[in-house]
């Protein structure tokens, strides 16, 4: 959304979009290889620093040659391999619509959706999560790590979801 907004608003401005599998500033820490326990088998924080993130500031800060970076270049998870795009989102891009359903699933389908679904945020019983992004916060070792906390009464939520079929 802010890449197309980008795009519309400052028309004729060179824009790339680069994904990483970092957490906020990781590219520029260590080699980006891993996340927490899962393993990419590529330094990707060192190839975004040596090859796009080196090449943009030598064109842009030193008029250096241009490094002709592609509209947008993420690295896929899975395949762990960099790839680039001409256009963003790519022309081969499919959109999938996800329905919520009852019970914490998704659906591609869309059909009933009558009911709801509810969790309780009690930080007594954490879910990993803080309201920022803290270093340290990774998996370790298949436990995980958070900062110590003392709930207060106001802390705890109730959260709920109601799902309605939409009339044909």
């Amino acid at each position: 959304m802010v890449f197309r907004s980008m795009e519309k608003n400052s028309p004729g401005a060179n824009h790339t979009l680069v994904m990483g599998p970092w957490s906020h500033g990781g590219w520029s820490r260590a080699g980006g290889d891993a996340l927490g326990s899962v393993s990419f088998n590529a330094k990707t924080a060192l190839f975004f620093r040596e090859n796009i993130e080196f090449a943009f500031f030598d064109y842009y800060l030193k008029d250096k040659h241009d490094p002709k970076l592609p509209k947008a270049y993420l690295f896929e998870t899975g395949t762990n391999q960099w790839r680039k795009w001409d256009q963003w989102p790519p022309k081969e891009a499919v959109v999938h619509t996800l329905h919520l359903r009852a019970n914490g699933k998704l659906s591609f389908e869309n059909g009933p959706t009558d009911g709801f679904d509810e969790y309780i945020s009690d930080p007594n019983k954490p879910v990993p999560y803080i309201g920022y992004i803290a270093q340290g916060m990774t998996v370790d070792r298949g436990r995980h790590r958070s900062l110590p906390h003392t709930p207060q009464p106001s802390q705890i939520h109730r959260h709920r979801f109601r799902f309605h079929r939409q009339a044909d």
